[in-house]
C-alpha cells in the first residue's frame, strides 16, 4: 500500500490535500518531500493555527488590499513539520533561503475614456471582496459588482501554483476575469477598460538587493527576466499585455495605479518589480468577460498554460515530485 511509505503526518497531509484549505495560503499537490507555498496578502508564513494532517495552515488575510501593499511570499520548497514557520523556504543548492516574492497584487479602471485611473483591486475604491476560498494548489477570489454609477463587473480571481521539477523551481499562473454587469442606466452603451498587475520578485538569498531584469518578450506577451547575482531566476509574463514596467516597487505601484501606459523602462540592478498593463479598449455588451493572464516563476520559465495543458502542467508537477522522492 502506496501510504507505508511515508510518515503518518505526511500520509494525512496525502489523504486531504485535495481539500484542506486555508485564508491566504496555498500549496502545490501536498506531497512529500517537499513542495512549493504561496501565500497572498501577507508578506511571510505567518501560521496562525494547525490541524495534524491539514495540508493547509490558517493564514487570516484580506487579499490585494492597498493597506498590506499587496504582501505576498512565494516559497519553492517547503518541509515536514509544516506548521513550522522556518520550513517554509527556498532550496538553490547550498543556499536556504525564506522567500521569493514581497508583493502581488492586480489593478483595474473601467472608465479610462472618462480620465479614471487604475487601482488596486481590493483598496475598497470600487467595492468590498465578496469570497475567497483556498483549496489544495488553487485560490479563487471574487468581487461582485464592483465599480462605480457609470461602469460595474463582476471579477474573479484564480491563482494557481505548479511545482517544478527540483529543488528551487515553482511556476504560479494566475487569471483576472471581468464580467460586465447590468442594470445601470447606461446598459447599451460600451466603456473602456484598463488592467494592471504588480509582481515584485526577490530572487536569490540576498531579497532582490541585486536583482537585474532583462525583457525577453516574444510574440503576444510581456515578459521580464529576473536575475540574481548568484545566477539564481525567475520570471514574470503577461500575456497579450500592451506595456510593462521594471522598477522599485514603489515606482511600478505609482505607474499601475495611473492612467498611462507602463514607460517600457527597466531600472539598475536592485530591488525591482514587475508591472504589467492590458489595455483592452471597449469591453462591450452586458455579460461580456474580459480575461488578462499572468504566470511568475522561480528557477524556470514562466508559463501561462493553455486552458488544455492547465491539468497537464500539475500532472507534470506531480510526477516531477515522485520521482524527487
Amino acid at each position: 500500500m502506496r501510504v507505508s511509505m511515508f510518515s503518518a503526518s505526511a500520509a494525512a497531509l496525502v489523504a486531504v490535500a485535495g481539500v484542506a484549505s486555508a485564508h491566504g495560503l496555498i500549496r502545490s499537490g501536498g506531497l512529500s518531500p517537499n513542495h512549493s507555498a504561496l501565500s497572498i496578502g501577507q508578506s511571510g508564513a505567518l501560521l496562525g493555527s494547525y490541524t495534524l494532517g491539514n495540508a493547509n495552515p490558517t493564514l487570516a488575510t484580506t487579499p490585494f488590499a492597498s493597506g498590506s501593499g499587496g504582501d505576498a511570499a512565494l516559497y519553492t520548497d517547503v518541509v515536514s513539520p509544516y506548521n513550522t514557520t522556518a520550513n517554509y523556504q527556498s532550496n538553490f543548492g547550498s543556499t536556504t533561503t525564506t522567500n521569493q516574492l514581497s508583493a502581488f497584487k492586480w489593478y483595474i479602471n473601467g472608465n479610462t475614456g472618462a480620465g479614471g485611473t487604475r487601482n488596486a483591486i481590493g483598496d475598497g475604491s470600487y467595492g468590498s471582496i465578496t469570497s475567497q476560498t483556498y483549496s489544495g494548489n488553487t485560490s479563487v477570489i471574487t468581487y461582485n459588482n464592483m465599480g462605480t454609477g457609470s461602469w460595474r463587473g463582476n471579477i474573479k480571481i484564480t491563482t494557481t501554483i505548479f511545482d517544478g521539477a527540483g529543488n528551487g523551481k515553482v511556476n504560479v499562473y494566475s487569471k483576472l476575469e471581468f464580467t460586465r454587469v447590468g442594470g445601470l442606466f447606461n446598459d447599451a452603451s460600451t466603456y473602456n477598460l484598463s488592467i494592471g498587475s504588480l509582481t515584485d520578485l526577490d530572487i536569490g538569498s540576498n531579497g532582490g538587493a541585486s536583482d537585474t531584469v532583462t525583457n525577453t518578450s516574444g510574440v503576444g506577451e510581456r515578459r521580464l527576466k529576473f536575475t540574481d547575482s548568484s545566477s539564481i531566476f525567475g520570471e514574470a509574463v503577461g500575456k497579450g499585455a500592451t506595456s510593462f514596467l521594471a522598477g522599485s516597487r514603489s515606482a511600478t505601484n505609482t505607474a499601475l495605479d495611473g492612467a498611462a501606459a507602463l514607460a517600457g523602462t527597466i531600472g539598475a540592478a536592485g530591488d525591482l518589480a514587475a508591472g504589467f498593463v492590458w489595455d483592452i479598449g471597449s469591453v462591450g455588451a452586458v455579460g461580456t468577460t474580459t480575461t488578462a493572464e499572468l504566470a511568475f516563476s522561480i528557477g524556470q520559465a514562466a508559463v501561462v498554460p493553455t486552458p488544455g495543458s492547465l491539468a497537464l502542467l500539475g500532472l507534470g508537477g506531480l510526477v516531477a515530485t515522485r520521482r524527487r522522492r
